[in-house]
């Protein structure tokens, strides 16, 4: 019987890919180095470091992804270290499948955010922009779906 839902680990996983596009968004980090903030990020997991590597394994979508990095032979000093691979590797692996569906999103984020920086200068474009924000919102809004239940901030706006 696994530690955690499968929904509890759907979760941590749509909040760790929310953190790297908000940093990202922030300019924190970059769209190349956001794969490597996963890395980070899922290193210093709860379900990493506490040894939920069967609650991971149970609700992973990818339980073999530790043969993509090691091959057929993991170097393991126990059962325990091959676990934590195991988990280590399937987690990040969900965590990049979601990052990668949502990375070109992000990057029209990126260039609209330039673009409005760049038109607000103009006043009455300013005053056109606020008006209808709230329907870009909505038009972009297919972002932060992909990564509900988290929380995406941009431009001033939580979703």
């Amino acid at each position: 019987m696994s530690e955690f839902t499968k929904a509890e680990y759907q979760a941590d996983i749509k909040i760790k890919v929310a953190e790297v596009v908000n940093a990202i968004l922030k300019e924190e980090t970059t769209l190349d180095e956001g794969t490597d903030k996963l890395h980070e990020l899922v290193d210093g997991d709860q379900w990493i470091i506490y040894n939920f590597y069967d609650s991971v394994l149970a609700h992973t979508d990818n339980p073999n992804a530790v043969h993509d990095v090691y091959g057929e032979e993991i170097p393991a000093k126990n059962l325990d270290d091959m676990k934590l691979k195991y988990a280590f590797c399937a987690m990040y692996q969900d965590c990049v499948q979601l990052f990668e569906e949502v990375r070109d999103e992000v990057k029209d984020l990126m260039v609209a955010e330039e673009n409005i920086e760049y038109y607000l200068e103009d006043p009455f474009v300013a005053d056109c922009l606020e008006a209808s924000l709230e329907e870009w919102d909505a038009s972009m809004g297919c972002i932060v779906k992909a990564l509900e239940p988290a929380t995406v901030n941009y431009f001033g706006k939580t979703a």
